[in-house]
């Protein structure tokens, strides 16, 4: 009878670290992880990234990311956002249809704190940086743009990862920036925002 306890009780143990062997650990200190840092959006929600925002034209809407982040560092730590691009977002058929997507420029800008419109880098990203490699929070700005002759409701992605020159993210792929001496990485479950204009 003992014996068989001791086989249930190995099965059971084998199973709980099983259960474990898919999550990203390493250990407390470990040098190669001193400059690796975190982005997500604030408000995880349910951990999934179906959380959506909705903006009315000629409005401005202001979401809250999180650096996560233990060190001060002697250096600045930047972190870039993407709005989806247009042939990705077809290509994948995310369920917004082509005539729908929201175009930079036309339908919306990314701007700052004081309104003014921010200008990407040559490869579509837009810039924040974190002083010191300080955690905190920020606000990312979407200014909603209302024309005439862009009557309808419009939607795209707002996104840690540039999906169009990296792919899909997976537990392998989440780089949002390498830069020496640092890296940033996005979370799989918390990485992109469906943004909708009406």
């Amino acid at each position: 009878m003992m014996k068989n306890l001791i086989y249930i009780f190995i099965i059971a143990i084998s199973t709980v670290f099983a259960g474990c062997s898919n999550d990203q650990t390493w250990p407390a200190g470990a040098a190669q992880y001193e400059n690796t840092y975190y982005i997500g959006f604030q408000d995880w929600g349910k951990l999934d990234n179906a959380i959506t925002f909705t903006v009315k034209k000629d409005s401005t809407l202001s979401i809250p990311v999180q650096f996560y982040s233990e060190q001060v560092k002697q250096y600045d730590v930047t972190v870039k956002y993407y709005a989806s691009d247009s042939t990705y977002l077809t290509a994948k058929k995310v369920g917004i249809a082509p005539a729908s997507i929201a175009q930079v420029g036309t339908d919306f800008n990314f701007v700052d704190d004081k309104g003014n419109v921010l200008t990407p880098d040559a490869k579509g990203a837009y810039l924040m940086v974190w002083p010191q490699a300080v955690k905190g929070v920020k606000n990312i700005y979407i200014k909603a743009i209302k024309s005439a002759a862009r009557t309808g409701t419009y939607s795209f992605y707002l996104q840690f990862i540039d999906r169009k020159t990296n792919g899909d993210i997976t537990i392998t792929n989440r780089l949002n920036n390498a830069v020496d001496p640092y890296t940033v990485n996005a979370f799989t479950q918390n990485f992109v925002r469906k943004i909708t204009i009406q």
